[in-house]
């Protein structure tokens, strides 16, 4: 079974909600070109979508990996958006500034740099049992 590419499922996300490639490009705030040149993978350098790929995902409630990667479920729970905000809160009232920094430092990171550390973190917490 062939997995989808990226491109593909940016395409699925527009078909899925009924939009025409022009009124897709509206809501992100490009032009029709740009949607039709993702969809039929013409992008030069792939880095290119990285902040297409952001905006889809905040416009149409998408999961960010789902998009990168095919992995999950297409779209995001309001109840993750709910549970992230909540820890957002918790971090900001916190007085650890360590937590506060490591947070701060990795919203800076390329994906690639977060699965690393997520990777590293789930190791850590699976020795620790």
């Amino acid at each position: 079974m062939r997995t989808i590419e990226t491109y593909e499922r940016i395409k699925e996300v527009r078909k899925n909600n009924k939009l025409t490639q022009s009124e897709f490009a509206e809501k992100l705030g490009v032009t029709r070109s740009v949607i039709a040149n993702i969809e039929l993978n013409r992008l030069a350098k792939p880095e290119q979508k990285t902040s297409l790929i952001k905006l889809i995902s905040r416009e149409f409630n998408v999961s960010e990996n789902w998009l990168l990667e095919g992995n999950g479920a297409i779209y995001t729970s309001f109840k993750d958006d709910e549970k992230i905000a909540k820890l957002l809160a918790e971090i900001s009232l916190s007085k650890n500034e360590k937590l506060k920094e490591l947070i701060q430092k990795m919203m800076k990171l390329d994906d690639k740099y977060i699965n690393s550390i997520l990777t590293l973190i789930d190791g850590i917490i699976e020795s620790k049992k």
